[in-house]
């Protein structure tokens, strides 16, 4: 368990600096090898088989990525690939699969093929799951969630911003987006926002 802890932090460091990654996310990006592969040895004590096990690890990864772009000002991609590759790509059974199969013994292939394949879906899946979420929390931000419109000051704007939810002067809740486009278009009166202080968030 030592040795394959190890293996993924060096492998995953060799990676970067193969790839002239710049030393102030090296040793992120190098641990995050390593911390995969505790999850997935962690998970596989617990699952047996290979599905769940690459699954769990993969979703780490991809969060670990996200946190750390989020956190160090960068983009996830440096992160997830030390992290995510290294310790998870299947390099063994897809090897033996293509041994077994110029050797025809097609029994053997067949059965490393699909461990391959599987290693090959945990890895997708955990990793989508991670990223849709990511998504579609960059997309309620992009669209106000959180955030008011209505009368500044007011009761009614504070309790906006206590629900999450905006409200036009006339009684309407709206949204950012909703926003955005009514005073694009100018087709709503005039509601002060947060967004844009001092500023009509509609015009008309």
């Amino acid at each position: 368990m030592i040795v394959q802890l190890l293996t993924s932090f060096t492998g995953a460091l060799g990676f970067c600096l193969v790839f002239h990654l710049r030393r102030r996310y090296m040793f992120a990006a190098s641990l995050g090898g390593l911390l995969t592969c505790g999850v997935y040895l962690a998970a596989a004590s617990i699952w047996s088989g290979i599905l769940l096990p690459t699954l769990t690890a993969a979703a780490f990864a991809a969060l670990y990525a996200e946190f750390l772009a989020w956190f160090m000002g960068a983009p996830a991609t440096l992160f997830l690939i030390p992290a995510l590759l290294i310790p998870l790509v299947p390099g063994r059974p897809l090897y033996y699969a293509m041994y077994y199969a110029v050797q025809q013994d097609m029994d053997l292939s067949a059965d490393f093929a699909r461990q391959t394949a599987l290693y090959a879906l945990g890895i997708a899946l955990g990793a989508s799951l991670v990223w849709a979420l990511a998504d579609m929390r960059r997309h309620l931000k992009q669209n106000g969630f959180g955030k008011c419109y209505g009368d500044i000051g007011s009761e009614r704007e504070n309790h906006a911003w206590d629900t999450g939810k905006a409200f036009n002067p006339t009684g309407g809740c709206i949204q950012k987006s909703e926003c955005l486009k009514r005073r694009r278009t100018g087709q709503a009166g005039l509601c002060e926002t947060v967004w844009f202080p001092g500023q009509s968030a509609f015009i008309g």
